[in-house]
């Protein structure tokens, strides 16, 4: 393991960690809005992530949500009552919600891809997701589409899920490469031309050569 808690002083003084480290990975660490309990994630050697909650100073550490699936992204509601967290329980991540206190969590989102960067709203009463998804103006065979997701509170992308905007041809993007060919006037189809491989479709000539 090489993560742990560390708490430490609003000025940078004061630094101690809290957790213990070594066997396990302790990180994504959140405080209680009472400033009394912090919930994290934690992996065990070969394992996915748990969440976990103990005291500010790092006693009394008690998992209250573990599955055999990856727990990740802890977010306290404000009264500190519950704890929303994503998990891949399923075929993809959700939004869970679980007791602070431990027990069995809830599944309060269901997407078609993914669901994450779960935030409370003042109320605790409903919990928001934030997503950004790029369509094409003109779907093509080399124009991926997709769903981005951030954290709210970070601005951090926390997954992307993403594909070609349509289906591809491999005959038909082969013929547009070479049409393209014939009529690029750059220095590197020029070159290309030279070391005999201006037929090798652009796409393809990555993973055809070093």
């Amino acid at each position: 393991g090489i993560g742990a808690v560390y708490v430490v002083g609003a000025d940078g003084s004061g630094s101690r960690r809290v957790t213990p480290g070594g066997e396990v990975d302790d990180y994504l660490a959140a405080w209680a809005p009472n400033s009394k309990k912090i919930a994290f994630v934690r992996t065990a050697a070969n394992a996915f992530g748990d969440i976990f909650v103990m005291n500010a100073d790092g006693s009394g550490a008690r998992a209250v949500a573990r599955s055999s699936a990856d727990e990740t992204s802890v977010r306290w509601s404000p009264d500190g009552a519950k704890i929303a967290f994503m998990s891949d329980r399923g075929a993809h991540y959700e939004i869970y919600v679980a007791s602070a206190g431990g027990g069995a969590a809830r599944q309060v989102s269901r997407t078609p891809t993914a669901a994450h960067g779960p935030q409370w709203s003042p109320d605790g009463k409903t919990i928001t997701l934030r997503e950004m998804r790029i369509a094409a103006r003109e779907p093509k065979w080399n124009v991926s589409v997709g769903s981005f997701w951030f954290d709210e509170s970070t601005a951090q992308l926390v997954r992307a899920v993403y594909r070609l905007s349509m289906p591809i041809d491999i005959l038909a993007a082969a013929k547009e490469e070479s049409e393209r060919a014939k009529t690029d006037t750059s220095a590197a189809a020029a070159r290309r031309r030279r070391n005999g491989d201006a037929d090798v479709p652009g796409w393809l000539r990555p993973i055809m050569s070093p």
